[in-house]
This record gives structure tokens, C-alpha cells and sequence, in this order.
């Protein structure tokens, strides 16, 4: 798959005029949006604005009405090899097997990922390790709490070390000991030069955490730098459609 531009360094996100609708109805439209490396993005809006669907058209999970995305240059998309590579995607809901162990799991998605299995396994165990998970290894997901589940998830996504990780209101319903340790995983993700988009509710944390803020309203996304004051009626939103 070719980049885009083979001649500029591209940015690690970037997203043209991209515009999502469900039958007539518009999403969002004319979203435009660059991330670089080792940056965090926030997506904000209120209830139904279309976070998490923009976070799936990042993810290559659904095809836009126009528009495209780039990650390191290369297209986004259901039927693009790279997207696998690339990408990590954590939705609301786990993709995690629950009758399987932390560690079944995590090999599973290893090879997935296209690691060998021997890889996969040196990886799984070393995250678990890194993240003082190693003793969930041999559980099964359904016996693990929501806040233990959603940092597996985190190793899940993370363990063929994407250059881009998007996650979908990661801290929601979370006590703040484990909101503290996902935000730990996010920062460590930048600090090796992984770049992050995350769809949150909280201003606060966002402004704290992101380089750049992404507002979806009334179907349009304005971009804003992490130290603006987000528009009126954003504060309290929650997920987007």
C-alpha cells in the first residue's frame, strides 16, 4: 500500500474532510484533523454527536460517506492490510473472550496482529508483567473486574505495538485508582512515541491529557488547541452515536 505523499514526513493522523451519514441523515460532516507523533488527541461533544462513530471510521470499522483517513500516510479502511498494523482499537465494548484466560486471549490477538507465537507469548506475559497484571494471566475475562478488564484490553490493543491507539470513554464508570492507571498507560503509549486519539466526557482530563482537542457539534468538528476553553455544552456530554 502506498503512502499518500512519499516525499513529506506525514503526520501520524490525518483526516480530510471526512463526512458519515446513516441513510439521509449527516453524522458529522467536513472533519478535518491532523495529529503528530507522540500526541494525544481528545474527542468532545455531547450525547449524540458522533464520537464513536468517527472513532470507528478512524478504526477502518465503518466505511465514510466521504472523505479520508491517513495514518502514517497510508489509507484507513475495511480492506486496507495496513489498518491492522497501524491501528489499535479499544470500543465500548471488550473484545475480549470471556471464557477464555487473560493469557488465551492475549495470544489469540497476538497472532491476530500477525506475531508469531512465540512472539505474542514473550509480549502478552511481559505487558501483563509491565502493568502488574501477571496474575490475572491465568484467569478467565469473565472473572475480572470492569477496571482490570478495560487494562487487559489496553495490553490487548497495545501488543503489536500500533504507531496509533484509539479508545472509546475509557474512564467511564471507573473508580479513580483505576482511571489513574489507564491514564498512566496512555501517557506511556506517548512517551514511546505512540500517538492516541480518546473520546471523553471529562473537560478536565482532557485538557490535562491531550494535545489537541477535536469538538464534534451539530454535525461539524472544530479543531482546538489542548489549553481552549471547550464551547458551551460540551461539559457533562456524554458518548456520541
Amino acid at each position: 500500500m502506498n503512502r499518500r505523499d512519499a516525499a513529506a514526513p506525514p503526520a501520524r493522523l490525518e483526516v480530510v474532510d471526512l463526512e458519515r451519514r446513516f441513510g439521509d441523515r449527516p453524522v458529522f460532516r467536513h472533519v478535518n484533523w491532523r495529529l503528530g507523533s507522540g500526541e494525544i488527541g481528545a474527542v468532545l461533544g455531547p450525547n449524540g454527536a458522533g464520537k464513536t462513530t468517527l472513532l470507528q471510521v478512524l478504526a477502518g470499522l465503518l466505511v465514510p460517506t466521504a472523505g479520508r483517513v491517513f495514518v502514517d500516510g497510508y489509507p484507513v479502511g475495511p480492506d486496507a492490510p495496513v489498518t491492522r498494523r497501524l491501528v489499535g482499537y479499544i470500543g465500548h465494548r471488550p473484545l475480549l473472550y470471556p471464557e477464555l484466560t487473560v493469557l488465551e486471549n492475549l495470544l489469540f490477538y497476538g497472532r491476530l496482529y500477525g506475531l508469531s507465537a512465540s512472539e505474542a507469548k514473550e509480549r502478552a506475559l511481559a505487558a501483563l508483567r509491565d502493568d502488574g497484571l501477571d496474575f490475572v494471566a491465568e484467569k478467565p475475562v469473565r472473572e475480572l473486574s470492569r477496571g482490570t478488564v478495560q487494562r487487559v484490553e489496553a495490553v490487548r490493543a497495545l501488543l503489536h505495538r500500533p504507531a496509533l491507539l484509539l479508545w472509546d470513554e475509557p474512564f467511564t464508570g471507573l473508580d479513580p485508582g483505576a482511571a489513574d492507571r489507564l491514564e498512566d498507560t496512555l501517557v506511556a503509549h506517548r512517551r514511546r512515541g505512540g500517538s492516541a486519539v480518546v473520546v471523553l466526557h471529562d473537560v478536565d482530563r482532557a485538557l490535562r491529557l491531550a494535545d489537541r482537542l477535536l469538538v464534534l457539534a451539530g454535525g461539524a468538528g472544530r479543531q482546538r488547541g489542548a489549553a481552549a476553553n471547550p464551547p458551551a455544552g460540551v461539559r457533562g456530554g456524554g458518548a456520541g452515536a
